[in-house]
C-alpha cells in the first residue's frame, strides 16, 4: 500500500493538523522559513501531493507536472 504524504501552503494550517491526528505524513509550509513560499513548495518536497487555496500556487504545481489538489 502506497502511503500518501502532503503538503499544505500556508492557508490550510487546520487542514495540517486535521490529517496530521488523522495519522498522515503532513507537512505544513507554515513550519518552515522561506521567503518565496511559491518556490519553495515547487522545488522541495516532490514526493507529497501540494494542497492549495491558491489557483496560481496550483496551476504552477500542473505546469511543473507536480501532484496537487485546489481547496
Amino acid at each position: 500500500m502506497v502511503e500518501m504524504k502532503f503538503i499544505c501552503d500556508r492557508m490550510l494550517g487546520k487542514l495540517a493538523v486535521w490529517l496530521r491526528i488523522s495519522g498522515y505524513d503532513t507537512l505544513y509550509v507554515g513550519d518552515f522559513a522561506a521567503e518565496d513560499e511559491d518556490e519553495f513548495l515547487l522545488r522541495n518536497f516532490g514526493d507529497r501531493i501540494l494542497l492549495t487555496k491558491d489557483k496560481r500556487l496550483f496551476e504552477k504545481a500542473v505546469k511543473a507536472r507536480r501532484g496537487a489538489f485546489f481547496i
